[in-house]
Parts: C-alpha cells; sequence; structure tokens
C-alpha cells in the first residue's frame, strides 16, 4: 500500500488529536463555549441596564425628596397663615 493512500484511510494519533479538536470546536464543545459567550454578553447588556436604572431612580428620589421639602414649607407657610387668620378673628 502506498503512504499517501495509509495516511489517507489510517489516521495516524496526531491526525486523530487533530479531528478531535476539530469535532471539539464544530461540535457540542464549541456550541457549548459560544452559547456561555453569547449569555456572558447579553448579561453585560443587562448589567449596564439596571445600573442606569439605578441612576435614574437615584435621581427621581433626589428630585422627589426636594419636591417634598418644597411642599412641606409652603404647607408650614399656609398654616401659619391660618394661625395668624384665627388669632385676627377672635375678638380681645
Amino acid at each position: 500500500m502506498c503512504p499517501l493512500a495509509h495516511h489517507v484511510l489510517f489516521f495516524t494519533e496526531d491526525d486523530m488529536d487533530k479531528k478531535k479538536i476539530f469535532e471539539m470546536i464544530l461540535g457540542q464543545g464549541g456550541a457549548l463555549v459560544l452559547a456561555c459567550i453569547a449569555l456572558w454578553y447579553i448579561s453585560q447588556l443587562y448589567v449596564d441596564q439596571i445600573t442606569l436604572m439605578m441612576k435614574r431612580c437615584d435621581d427621581d428620589r433626589a428630585m422627589y425628596q426636594q419636591h417634598m421639602t418644597i411642599l412641606s414649607d409652603k404647607l408650614d407657610g399656609v398654616h401659619h397663615d391660618i394661625k395668624v387668620i384665627r388669632n385676627a378673628q377672635q375678638p380681645e
């Protein structure tokens, strides 16, 4: 048998290792690695979105707190005005 035919028909140990590597890359192992990379990438997108939402939420809380302080000050002013009006209406 010619050496070339022997090489084509019968794989050597190095060829088997290369074949196993290609099978792993193109087969289930490669699909698993690709799926893991895709999931990691998607999770990073969600982490960025969650971080952005948390920052917006913190900004909204600060604005809410500021507006509540202003509203509270206005109510205190109204309360004071009502006291002044009641005291003015009472007979002395």
